[in-house]
């Protein structure tokens, strides 16, 4: 499976793989990639307790999770899901439907900086006028030429 994932990603992104959860940790933490895709059943650490470290930890909670199982449980989804799982995905899966399930997080996570960004950013409001907000104060600036 590990494999496979990493075809399936490999010619768009950079593909760290680690055989184990304890493995993956490590390679988080260290090379904070912009995506993690787990299975659930890993020796060592499974992938709900790497989703829960990886959101416990300030320095990589940021980072969005994707879980991949077997199981049809919705005990299991639920759990994940409560540990900060960002998608759920069941196998066997369609290559299409987890390339969209990655795209979507990444267009949502992109429109979530976009916002944060200005709403501490200045913005152009117009040809002659500037609007500074920060959090839900604004300040309307006129511009006048010289």
């Amino acid at each position: 499976m590990r494999n496979y994932v990493a075809s399936v990603f490999g010619e768009e992104f950079v593909v760290y793989k680690a055989s184990n959860g304890k493995e993956a940790l490590k390679l988080v933490t260290s090379k904070k990639p912009d995506l993690v895709i787990s299975d659930i059943s890993m020796p060592e650490m499974d992938g709900i307790t790497l989703c829960s470290t990886i959101k416990a930890d300030i320095n990589t909670s940021h980072i969005p999770v994707i879980l991949l199982t077997a199981h049809t449980s919705q005990e299991i989804e639920l759990k994940g899901t409560e540990e900060g799982a960002d998608q759920y995905v069941t196998k066997p899966f369609n290559k299409e439907l987890l390339l969209a399930k990655v795209n979507g997080l990444f267009k949502s996570r992109a429109s979530l900086q976009q916002y944060f960004y200005n709403q501490v950013t200045l913005k152009k409001m117009g040809p002659n006028s500037l609007m500074f907000r920060l959090n839900t104060r604004s300040c309307w600036i006129n511009v006048l030429p010289l």
